[in-house]
């Protein structure tokens, strides 16, 4: 299971490592992480909307301002 939380950075909470994707609306890839499991962090975004997709398959829509 995963969570995803939006405020100024992109905050992530996995039940075990994965890759994610964040993906801007235009439909670029502009970062790809491996994440262990727990609480991480992705900061250095522009504001804008953004597409999250982890491995596990979830996809989340976030807006940072």
């Amino acid at each position: 299971a995963s969570d995803v939380y939006k405020r100024q950075r992109i905050c992530i909470t996995t039940s075990e490592p994965m890759k994610v994707r964040v993906v801007n609306i235009a439909g670029q890839t502009v970062r790809t992480v491996s994440l262990s499991d727990g609480y991480s962090e992705m900061t250095g975004l522009a504001e804008g909307v953004y597409i999250v997709v982890l491995e596990d398959g979830t996809c989340v829509k976030v807006l940072l301002r």
